[in-house]
């Protein structure tokens, strides 16, 4: 749960096209203590990656639509030569690999920013997921059996209406293409034998954008990509809300850090079954006395994890007000 106590990040844009969604993707949650600083983070730089993709789908794309490839007066030779005996239903496929290639990209980096959405639930509700996994029925799952979510029901329809609607085949197309390295719902630009039969094609223009097919629906790739980040930031938006990320709550508290060191364990038998015992010196760094908030730093790594100082307190440990940091 921690993060290295003398590295501070901070997150910018190289373009401003981004800015809009990450703040509606942040917009009604507060990100208080450090862990969740670190994973606010890497969730946006996750969102932006992908969003850079996105327009560089679109940038490449109007690029051809202006340009062509260096390649097309070639082949626009060689179709008007073959009419008009080319086959009523055979289909050219003009291959822009530029355009494939993004395409591919952005699945395995929308799925990327799904997975980075996961540890924010995690450490809002002492969960161990890290990862998007099985199409969100994990997480599904563990909202069911987590007692400290607190709109349990509502992430749940959040996350069934959103499968429904683009994350399964989001992800099924993904796994197709992470998996076999193939990605056959995907079409390149194509000209129908019967339609250069009918009209000498001129440019790119002539033929059709480039498709993909989602469930049974053929979509325009463009206009796909755009409907999938759109329905990301509503989705990221929405699910942070519900995980109540607000002002004023206190901080956790946790008994391990990331690395596997224990710093504290309760007794299980002696006179005080049940009471909090310390592995060994802890060393406590108060970042807002106020707020009760404070870092702890491993021994063994030098990270450092969140907690709450009342928490400590009622364990019986108490802490000096003197200083900023202090070990029990």
């Amino acid at each position: 749960m921690g993060t290295l106590d003398n590295r501070i990040v901070l997150l910018g844009a190289a373009h401003g096209f981004v800015i809009n969604d990450l703040r509606s993707i942040t917009d009604g949650s507060t990100f208080l203590y450090e862990r969740e600083h670190e994973l606010q983070n890497a969730l946006l730089e996750g969102f932006a990656e992908m969003a850079f993709i996105e327009r560089q789908y679109q940038t490449a794309y109007a690029e051809l639509l202006t340009n062509g490839t260096p390649e097309l007066p070639g082949y626009l030779k060689e179709i008007a030569e073959a009419r008009p005996t080319l086959p009523a239903s055979c289909v050219i496929e003009l291959h822009a690999f530029d355009l494939s290639t993004y395409f591919k990209s952005f699945l395995l980096h929308a799925k990327g920013a799904l997975d980075k959405l996961v540890p924010l639930y995690s450490y809002r509700y002492f969960d161990n997921l890290k990862q998007f996994s099985d199409k969100g029925e994990r997480l599904i799952r563990a909202l069911k059996n987590n007692k400290h979510v607190t709109h349990r029901e509502q992430l749940i329809a959040l996350l069934k209406k959103n499968k429904v609607l683009w994350i399964d085949r989001l992800i099924d197309m993904r796994d197709e293409y992470a998996h076999y390295s193939s990605l056959p719902a995907y079409q390149n630009f194509t000209l129908a034998g019967a339609k250069a039969n009918q009209k000498l094609p001129s440019g790119i223009s002539d033929f059709d954008p480039p498709t993909v097919v989602v469930g049974e629906t053929r979509h325009i790739a463009s206009e796909y990509l755009q409907t999938v980040k759109s329905n990301m930031v509503a989705f990221l938006n929405q699910f942070l809300r519900l995980c109540e990320f607000t002002p004023g709550r206190r901080p956790k508290h946790y008994l391990h850090c990331d690395c596997g060191y224990v710093f504290a364990k309760r007794s299980k038998q002696g006179k005080a079954p049940g009471k909090l015992i310390l592995t060994g010196t802890l060393e406590l760094r108060v970042k807002n006395r106020d707020l009760d908030y404070a870092v702890i730093v491993c021994p063994r790594c030098q990270s450092t994890t969140d907690t709450d100082l009342k928490f400590w307190r009622d364990e019986g440990c108490s802490f000096s007000s003197q200083h900023s940091g202090s070990k029990q």
